[in-house]
Formats: structure tokens, C-alpha cells, sequence
């Protein structure tokens, strides 16, 4: 797996962290990873201060969700947004979170560029 990653900030003054990484996965399983329940706790768990909500999906290409994290002070509100690209061998997967205020991964006990695909 290679992964690139790319902070940039938005014309609003929030920032986005990009992370960009090459998967040795078929782009149907990345996309059961980042989509079905049981696979997508596995890497991204939700707990009593940090959910997520299925904002947009476009099967197979693209998923968007909130992502609230109450452990922090001020607590995160952010989307993440995974695009799946078939890629030479695998996947590319680009992971954007969006609406930062200060660049903070997606989960800071599972980080989104740590895919592993349990599919």
C-alpha cells in the first residue's frame, strides 16, 4: 500500500485533510469496507462520544458521512467523504475530511488511511 496525504485549507478558512492510498483490493471489497456495518466498525468504530451518519452514497464510486466526535473541546463536526477508483492491482482509495478546524484524522484510534479490508 502507498499513501500520499495533503492538507489543504477552504475558502471559508476551514481546513480538509486528503489522504490518497493505493489498496491491493479490488474496488468491490474496499467499497463493502467503507459501506457495510459489521466491516465498517471494524475500522471505524462509533462509541458513546464519536458517531457517524450515512449523509450521500453513489455504490460504487463514492460515500460521504458526518462524523461527530464529542471527545474533544470544542467537540468535532466534520464529513468524510471515501472515493473508491479502480487503480493497476487494486484500488485507489482518496479519503477527504472535511470542515476541520484544526487538522485532526477522521478517528484518532483508527485512522482512515489504515483501511484494512475485512471483506
Amino acid at each position: 500500500m502507498t499513501m500520499d496525504a495533503i492538507t489543504a485549507d477552504t475558502e471559508a478558512g476551514e481546513g480538509e485533510l486528503t489522504f490518497e492510498a493505493e489498496l491491493g483490493h479490488p474496488p468491490e471489497q474496499v467499497w463493502r469496507a467503507l459501506t457495510e456495518p459489521a466491516l465498517l466498525d471494524a475500522w471505524l468504530p462509533e462509541g458513546p462520544a464519536v458517531s457517524r451518519e450515512l449523509l450521500e452514497s453513489d455504490p460504487p464510486h463514492s460515500v460521504r458521512y458526518a462524523w461527530r466526535d464529542g471527545r474533544g473541546d470544542p467537540p468535532l463536526e466534520s464529513e468524510v467523504i471515501f472515493r473508491v477508483d479502480a487503480a493497476p492491482g487494486g484500488t485507489r482509495l482518496t479519503v477527504i475530511h472535511g470542515g476541520l478546524t484544526t487538522a485532526r484524522p477522521a478517528n484518532d484510534l483508527a485512522p482512515a488511511w489504515s483501511l484494512k479490508c475485512a471483506a
